[in-house]
């Protein structure tokens, strides 16, 4: 995708963005939460399917290229929620440098 020609009104898919909390559970090791950060709008690209055989259970995993309006606090292991849709973020990049926009590669388990 062009920045230089990058259409805003694209942006036409509605996301959470959730980061990552870890908390002490007590016994030495941690409870994973995840809290929500803001609400943005984003382009949603299928990339990738894949279907895997995982201790007799077959797993579908899609991956996408999700872009949005440039933020700099989103990372990778956060997640983007999409009504019942959870997709993990694998890596975040600024595809032009110029802090306009970020691409995110991001991947969706199977329901």
């Amino acid at each position: 995708m062009s920045r230089a020609l990058f259409d805003p009104g694209t942006l036409d898919h509605r996301f959470v963005i959730e980061r990552v909390v870890e908390t002490a559970d007590g016994c030495g090791g941690v409870a994973i939460t995840f809290d929500p950060v803001a609400t943005v709008w984003a382009t949603l690209e299928p990339a990738s399917a894949r279907s895997a055989e995982i201790s007799q259970q077959v797993v579908e995993t899609m991956s996408h290229a999700v872009t949005m309006r440039f933020r700099d606090d989103l990372a990778s292991g956060w997640r983007l929620v999409q009504g019942l849709r959870v997709f993990t973020v694998l890596t975040v990049h600024d595809p032009d440098e110029r802090r306009r926009y970020i691409t995110c590669r991001v991947v969706e388990e199977g329901r």
